[in-house]
């Protein structure tokens, strides 16, 4: 997602960008010396990106991260899981437009072009303009966050969600 920023920001002057989640790494390898992806992808980009337009808000409680989902114009999920968080499921049952990793435990809930949009993992490119896409025509895309809600994709109890627990727990 921070790679494609120097080009989504050239697209959307005005854009902020909301990003949710620790520096933690859950799952893969760590990086040499203790540094955070974060703080490298930070250093790579450097001012080729505008910082103070993105917000990197950590680990919120679950009603904040609902709350942001619903003010939200997209939801950009890039992530290479093992299995989907609750928070793609939830920005669904929201009828958000989601943009997402084309990874085969996304590809089970979600139809590229019928209930989300599905983009290369190293394409900051392709990530930008489906971005820049979605924000540039939000009533073209209504239907797409819509039929999300539609079964199978729809898991809306959060009991019954992946990795997830009753408890307000961090994103």
């Amino acid at each position: 997602m921070l790679r494609a920023l120097p080009d989504l920001q050239a697209r959307r002057p005005e854009g902020r960008v909301a990003i949710i989640g620790g520096d933690e790494i859950s799952y893969g390898g760590r990086l040499p010396g203790g540094q955070t992806f974060r703080q490298k992808l930070t250093e790579e980009l450097g001012e080729r990106v505008d910082f103070s337009r993105v917000h990197f808000l950590g680990r919120v409680p679950y009603t904040d991260l609902v709350n942001l989902l619903r003010l939200a114009r997209a939801l950009v999920y890039l992530t290479t899981p093992f299995v989907v968080s609750w928070s793609l499921l939830e920005a669904m049952t929201l009828e958000k437009t989601i943009i997402a990793a084309d990874v085969a435990q996304v590809r089970q809930y979600m139809e590229d072009g019928r209930t989300g949009f599905l983009v290369d993992f190293f394409s900051p490119a392709d990530i930008a303009a489906r971005i820049a896409d979605a924000l540039d025509h939000p009533e073209g895309f209504r239907a797409i966050g819509q039929a999300a809600t539609s079964p199978p994709t729809t898991i809306s109890s959060r009991s019954a969600m992946p990795n997830s627990s009753a408890s307000s727990t961090p994103a």
